[in-house]
């Protein structure tokens, strides 16, 4: 089943927050490394490394400022831009927008295993399996009464 163009999509991920100090420091880096583009090729590189299905693996790198997976005319996933707490927001969450293109689109499938992967490669570089991951829908016309 591929995800509906009437939702904005986006992959959460958060740390446990019953973890202690060390392990969330190292994932404010992971999270800085993120949204600041500092190492998202290799993150990209070593995320489509865990994941298991062969389509997901082989997706490229995109190339775009905040970075993230896809190419320029297809589905895409972006890392959050880091612009997005200067305004005082701040948060805990590594969040990936998903946008699907005119003709590709994401399916649930292709999501979980993302997820999936995402989590073993933070799991990894926290040194302790303490990350969860969920697909956020948001219907775009939530506040519209002909929301269906």
């Amino acid at each position: 089943m591929n995800i509906p163009d009437t939702h904005y999509v986006r992959l959460i991920f958060k740390i446990d927050p019953y973890v202690t100090k060390p392990y969330i420091d190292i994932w404010g880096e992971l999270k800085k490394e993120c949204e600041y583009n500092n190492a998202n090729e290799e993150i990209v590189k070593e995320w489509l490394s865990m994941c298991k299905t062969e389509t997901v693996c082989n997706l490229p790198y995109l190339d775009c400022s905040e970075g993230g997976i896809g190419a320029c005319n297809t589905k895409q996933i972006r890392f959050r831009p880091f612009y997005s707490d200067i305004s005082g927001f701040k948060d805990n969450y590594i969040v990936f927008d998903v946008q699907n293109g005119n003709e590709e689109k994401w399916s649930f499938d292709e999501l979980d295993d993302l997820i999936c992967g995402f989590v073993k490669y933070s799991n990894e570089y926290v040194i302790k399996d303490c990350i969860q991951g969920v697909i956020e829908l948001v219907n775009k016309n939530n506040f519209d009464d002909n929301y269906l």
